[in-house]
């Protein structure tokens, strides 16, 4: 146990001390580049040339605080159908097409936003950006899935914040 301990120290500290170093250097560590685009979506890339591999993250500006107020939940529960598929991809297909090609994908939300992200190797960049872009115009659900996902997060509800005297 102690000998895991200090493994998450030393990364701890090299964390901390990478982000003195990135403030030092005004952007020489992470060398980002942002770019907005004619319909306002903004776009930061940072590379990165470890591996092989790309991790796309979508960030949404609507979380729990925008819900109605009869209706908190709603961003969530959002969160959740925007895996059910498009017109494009059918049902389960979006999380098949990913961990068929290696990857993997989640998302959560927040109370002023709701991120998306998908890690993949690299050669399945166009393809992850096509189905994200379906995905943003073409969500399809049926009555069934609505009903399922809804049981879903009244229970993560359940677990997260009624049954738990901080939520």
């Amino acid at each position: 146990m102690l000998s895991c301990l200090r493994s998450y120290f030393f990364i701890f500290t090299l964390f901390i001390g990478s982000i003195q170093m990135a403030d030092a250097n005004k952007n020489t560590l992470i060398n980002a580049e942002t770019h907005t685009l004619e319909n306002g979506l903004k776009i930061i890339v940072i590379p990165n040339g470890l591996a092989p591999v790309v991790t796309i993250g979508l960030i949404y500006h609507v979380g729990t605080a925008d819900d109605p107020i009869d209706q908190v939940g709603l961003s969530h529960f959002l969160e959740h159908m925007m895996f059910k598929g498009t017109k494009e991809v059918r049902g389960q297909e979006f999380n098949k097409l990913i961990i068929r090609n290696g990857g993997h994908n989640n998302a959560y939300t927040e109370y002023d936003h709701t991120f998306y992200h998908t890690t993949i190797a690299a050669k399945h960049l166009e393809l992850i950006l096509k189905c994200e872009a379906d995905r943003m115009r073409n969500l399809t659900f049926t009555e069934e899935e609505v009903t399922s996902e809804i049981n879903v997060v009244l229970e993560e509800r359940l677990m997260r914040m009624d049954n738990n005297p901080f939520g």
